[in-house]
């Protein structure tokens, strides 16, 4: 696939990310970490396709949260926790977890799909977490970077 075609690909599944509604309202969590995931990956932070659950991911997610989300009436029935996206990104077929050592995917599908697991429990399981090649690579280009956060500012954050 080149790259024009695998751009529009993920313009379409990032505008149908599979989100949480609550009084109409599309959850912006997952949106804000992929956000957060891009920052990284410009600044340097992120160097290779692993995202690591560690505490920079949290704290550039809160700094973002505090930023375009907290002022936001329609928001206010949801809470700043970035290890919720981070886990149920795995329902978007771009983001998949890489088991710990001793660990396996099994293990981590049997972890409940349904809540977030403690962090605890994530950080004992799972090694990290790794985008489409395709998706980390277009995301290496500035240009194609910012347009895929150009429709997830459209869809899930700005009013």
């Amino acid at each position: 696939m080149n790259m024009v075609n695998s751009l529009e690909m993920y313009l379409r599944l990032f505008k149908l990310l599979t989100v949480k509604v609550t009084n109409g309202v599309k959850a912006p969590h997952k949106a804000l970490m992929l956000l957060t995931i891009f920052d990284l990956i410009e600044s340097g932070y992120i160097k290779s396709n692993e995202i690591f659950l560690d505490d920079n991911i949290a704290k550039i997610f809160k700094e973002k949260w505090n930023k375009l989300i907290a002022s936001q009436e329609r928001f206010k029935f949801f809470s700043p926790n970035p290890w919720t996206p981070f886990w149920h990104l795995k329902n978007d077929h771009f983001w998949r977890f890489v088991p710990n050592k001793g660990f396996s995917s099994d293990d981590i599908d049997k972890i409940s799909s349904g809540i977030t697991p403690s962090i605890g429990k994530l950080r004992k399981i799972i090694h990290c977490a790794k985008l489409e090649q395709s998706l980390y690579d277009l995301l290496l280009e500035k240009d194609k970077r910012e347009t895929l956060a150009n429709v997830l500012i459209t869809e899930y954050i700005s009013i």
